[in-house]
């Protein structure tokens, strides 16, 4: 959040400078972040791969955009949405596949279900794709506000038409094939963008 001594508010208002100083700020925060969201997802698709077998995670022998269906009908059956707050007491915390104090997200299983918010779900929903051999170039990390708060979910180029739809696993999941589906650009939930990215090294 940007804060701004209120008398200083009402000065840069006057000049019409206040909205611009804020998007400069969103504008440097969000390549920031992007920057360390880039390594968080080169880590965990390692990490991801490197215990594929081991958690028994999906392999798809089909096509892209199909294969980007399939990954979501695989969340719809074994990823429950939690948020941080329940599940290990922390207000917000992007934890990494595998850890050490047991609490990473692959080590998140109970009653039969993966439990993961918005972050560490797009995050291994990204890491499967890749894993089955979707490339970086479809593939986007996207962070914003939507209608009822911020939110974290995977965007996808498709084959069909090149153009981008929402993969989002949690709040707006959509099972039809992209042909009959809005793009992304059109969902009037997603209203503000702080960045994107992928795991290209930058």
């Amino acid at each position: 959040m940007v804060i701004i001594n209120t008398s200083w508010n009402k000065v840069l208002k006057h000049f019409g400078m206040l909205n611009l100083i804020k998007q400069v700020y969103f504008t440097l925060f969000g390549e920031l972040k992007a920057t360390l969201v880039n390594e968080y997802l080169q880590r965990n698709i390692q990490l991801v791969h490197d215990n594929y077998d081991k958690y028994n995670l999906p392999r798809f022998d089909t096509y892209n955009d199909n294969k980007m269906l399939k990954i979501n009908e695989w969340f719809k059956k074994n990823v429950r949405y939690v948020s941080d707050w329940d599940r290990i007491k922390k207000v917000e915390d992007w934890e990494d596949a595998i850890q050490d104090d047991g609490k990473g997200f692959l080590q998140s299983k109970k009653n039969g279900k993966y439990e993961m918010d918005c972050e560490t779900g797009t995050t291994l929903q990204y890491a499967i794709a890749r894993e089955n051999r979707v490339s970086s170039e479809q593939l986007i990390f996207w962070a914003g506000r939507m209608t009822n708060g911020g939110h974290v979910a995977l965007l996808y180029r498709a084959d069909w038409d090149m153009d981008i739809y929402s993969m989002d696993w949690c709040y707006y999941p959509d099972p039809t094939k992209f042909e009959y589906r809005r793009k992304f650009k059109d969902l009037p939930w997603y209203v503000t963008e702080w960045f994107r990215t992928n795991d290209i090294v930058i």
